[in-house]
């Protein structure tokens, strides 16, 4: 008959790219009537990981009051990945006397002939680092700004914040899982300006990882905000403008005719004072001229 399996060789810690590797043991009936099967279940719910999956299996010799069955070892090696995070491993007998298919889940290991591993942990170094403001708009002084920096990384990193230049000054932060924040307020442009810098660390067996980002901020002085002004007084103003240049226009055109007929009256006098004097200077010639004859 058929036997609850055993586990060894079992990892619940592993990192990234490291094998991930258990072992069942168990009694599956008669001979070729049983086999060993694996399922797998993340955060409960069953995942088909069988491409990942190898798996090899032996028979182990029959001896003493196991001579009716044969006691199979099945190993499972998978490559852990990241979002292999809190996977288990099951293992079930089934047999075509006993147990011909294997339930869903391993809920009573006694009845199911069954056994799972504890979820396991793929830890990896710090990575993926990126850093964002809120708002992503021109800051002013006096304005609050939010710094966010996010990493991805297991176990869960720890944050430093620091100020490129000024590194002795505290900076106070949140954290919230794979995330850190820093909300500066009454921002002034020649203290808050400049390049802050996200560290984000880790430690695997003993060994630190960090991951670090730079954000720059560029402040600007306060402006006072420009005058606005209506359609209506842009359009009255444009309308008196308009309205003193014709008038002016006009004026000037008065003027010059004004002028210009001045112009012709004293034209027309020098012309008479031009002929007067001729006629005087003629007559004159003529009385010399006869006075010499006599």
């Amino acid at each position: 008959t058929p036997t609850v399996p055993t586990l060894s060789n079992v990892q619940t810690d592993v990192q990234e790219n490291s094998n991930i590797t258990a072992t069942c043991t168990a009694g599956v009936g008669y001979p070729n009537a049983g086999q060993i099967v694996w399922k797998v279940y993340q955060n409960g719910q069953s995942v088909d990981l069988s491409p990942e999956l190898m798996i090899t299996a032996v028979n182990v010799t029959q001896s003493g009051d196991d001579r009716c069955t044969v006691r199979t070892q099945s190993s499972v090696t998978l490559i852990a990945k990241r979002d292999h995070q809190n996977i288990s491993l099951a293992c079930f007998v089934i047999n075509q006397d006993f147990k011909p298919t294997a339930p869903d889940t391993c809920t009573n290991p006694e009845t199911d002939y069954c056994i799972q591993t504890n979820p396991i942990v793929v830890t990896y170094p710090v990575s993926s680092l990126s850093l964002t403001r809120e708002p992503a708009s021109t800051l002013y002084e006096g304005n609050t700004v939010t710094l966010k920096c996010l990493v991805d990384g297991n176990p869960l990193p720890t944050f430093t914040w620091t100020k490129y230049g000024d590194e002795n000054r505290k900076i106070s932060s949140e954290m919230d899982g794979l995330y850190s924040t820093v909300t500066l307020t009454s921002l002034n442009k020649t203290l808050d300006s400049g390049e802050y810098n996200c560290t984000a660390s880790n430690v695997i067996k003993n060994v630190n990882y960090a991951a670090i980002g730079v954000i720059a901020l560029d402040i600007y002085e306060a402006t006072t905000p420009a005058p606005t002004t209506t359609t209506t007084t842009t359009t009255t103003t444009t309308t008196e403008q308009t309205y003193r240049s014709t008038s002016s226009t006009e004026t000037i055109s008065a003027e010059n005719i004004n002028a210009v007929n001045n112009s012709d009256s004293n034209k027309v006098s020098l012309i008479a004072v031009g002929v007067i004097l001729s006629s005087i200077i003629i007559v004159q010639l003529i009385i010399i001229f006869l006075i010499r004859r006599q």
